[in-house]
């Protein structure tokens, strides 16, 4: 069973649940008897979620992009290890799916 929850200070269309924090979307999950809770960007939200985290799933992939406006922050090697990497693609543009866990 699915809950997806939107941070956002407006009122997105369609979204059926819409909080203004990142914690207040957490609560919300965990209220309602989810235990794992992803991300999904933009770089607010990854910087604010990634000291909680204790698991990434992070797909990189092969290609240029000219003028990014959002990033993942840096994974620091000190605090993250790979666990596991997986190819999805082999062929342009490549790329692979890594799965990190907290070291500490």
């Amino acid at each position: 069973n699915r809950l997806n929850i939107v941070v956002s200070s407006g009122a997105p269309e369609g979204a059926e649940h819409v909080v203004t924090s990142v914690e207040d979307a957490i609560s919300m999950a965990y209220g309602a008897g989810h235990a794992r809770i992803y991300g999904i960007g933009g770089a607010g939200i990854y910087r604010s979620m990634l000291p909680l985290a204790d698991r990434l799933l992070i797909t990189e992939v092969d290609l240029d992009v000219e003028a990014p406006d959002t990033w993942f922050p840096d994974v620091d090697p000190a605090i993250w290890r790979v666990a596991r990497q997986w190819p999805l693609r082999e062929d342009a543009p490549r790329c692979s799916l890594l799965e990190f866990l907290r070291t500490g």
